[in-house]
């Protein structure tokens, strides 16, 4: 799906509307997907956000988070408005079978993974999520890497 979404903004920014209005759109595109082995010389990551998948779920899991995280709290709150049930008391209390269930355990691994993000925000600043120059994540995670 996240590939799907790319090409079709790939695309998007290929189509005729975005092309200087003397180049052909083939023109334009083959200029604009030209790289080279040197073009990240000089680059450093020294932070980068890796998301986890579906099978990482657990009963329990975010209970301290939300303890100590308002706004991971509030994401809790606002997704179980969203669902129309309460995703938290699923994380929480289970059971295990209904939280791997892939309905329940996709929104509960992206909820939590960006109720992560608020706890690093809260505990280290703004600065520390600004501070990442990559993201990534396994399979759902890139879900919570794209945001």
């Amino acid at each position: 799906m996240v590939r799907f979404i790319l090409s079709s903004l790939a695309l998007f920014r290929l189509s005729s509307a975005f092309a200087p209005a003397s180049r052909s759109v083939r023109s334009f595109a083959s200029q604009q997907l030209r790289a080279s082995d040197d073009d990240f010389d000089g680059f450093s990551s020294k932070t980068a956000f890796m998301f986890p998948g579906q099978g990482a779920q657990f009963v329990g899991m975010c209970g301290d988070v939300v303890k100590d995280v308002p706004k991971a709290k509030e994401l809790f709150d606002e997704a179980s408005e969203i669902l129309g049930y309460d995703l938290l008391e699923t994380c929480l209390e289970g059971p295990k079978e209904k939280l791997d269930s892939t309905v329940i355990s996709q929104p509960a691994i992206f909820v939590a993974s960006m109720a992560a993000v608020e706890k690093l925000r809260q505990e280290a600043g703004q600065e520390a999520i600004d501070a990442a120059t990559c993201a990534m994540g396994l399979s759902l995670g890139e879900y919570s890497a794209l945001c």
